[in-house]
Parts: C-alpha cells; structure tokens; sequence
C-alpha cells in the first residue's frame, strides 16, 4: 500500500482510485496534491478578503470542523476567517464553536479559544465583548443542565 507522508492526503491506491472514479478527479501525486491544496488556499483566503461575510455563514459547520487543521497554514486562514464570522455575526458563529471550546481535543479548544479572542479584540461594543465572556459559563451551564438527574 502506497502511502504519503502528509496527512489529509489519499494514502492508499484505494482511496485514489476512489476518490477518481467518484469524484471524477485522477490519481495524483503527493507533489500534485499540495499544489492543489495551497491554490485551494490561497482561493480561499483570497474569497475570504473579497466577498461579504454571511456568505461564510452557509459553510460555517465545515469552518468550525477544518480550525485544527493539521496543515499550520490552513488551520490559521480557517482561524482569521472564523474570527471574522465570529466578530460580524456574534450570535450566529457562537453556538457553531461551542462544542469545540468544550473539546477533548487541546488543539481544537485552543485553537476555538484563540478565533474568539482575536474577535472580542476587533469589537466595539461592550455588550458583545461580554456575550463573549459569558458565553462560556452559558455552554457550562446547559452541560450542568443536560446531566442533572
């Protein structure tokens, strides 16, 4: 079995064959595939500076599931972008991110922690800078709730 060396990428001539035959793309080399991935990047971070905020709204959930990316560069475009959604539309993005600010997982709450910090320090207004704050202890407060007896 031929596998790469980085994560995220078809590691089997299984999944290649697979990922060709349903999704109509070929087999690629480890080389072709990061070239994809950084022009997937940089399209990315280029559409993120360009087209309106709320946009980012409708792939919100796949945002959250991609901030600890294992490529740095990736997961740090997907932090910067989720920060913005965070900052613009507070009371939408919040409830996407509280499941990762719970997380098991230190690098998704971390990296959770991290988007939300860098929109409270872009706000203005005090009353969502403590929607911010607070948020926490209302996540804390509904897992109390779901496991009381």
């Amino acid at each position: 079995m031929a596998t790469s060396s980085e994560p995220g990428l078809c590691q089997s001539s299984g999944e290649r064959k697979y990922a060709a035959e349903v999704h109509g793309v070929q087999a690629m080399s480890a080389k072709e595939a990061r070239q994809v991935a950084q022009k997937l990047l940089r399209t990315v971070t280029t559409l993120a500076k360009h087209i309106p905020v709320y946009y980012w709204l409708t792939v919100l959930s796949m945002l959250a599931s991609r901030l600890a990316h294992p490529a740095a560069n990736a997961a740090a475009a997907v932090q910067k972008l989720l920060a913005k959604v965070l900052e613009v539309y507070p009371h939408q993005a919040l409830w996407s991110i509280a499941h990762l600010l719970k997380s098991d997982v230190p690098a998704r709450k971390e990296a959770a922690s991290k988007a939300m910090t860098e929109a409270k320090r872009n706000l203005d207004a005090d009353d969502i800078k403590a929607l911010f704050s607070s948020f926490g202890q209302l996540v804390d407060q509904l897992i109390r709730l779901c496991n009381h007896k």
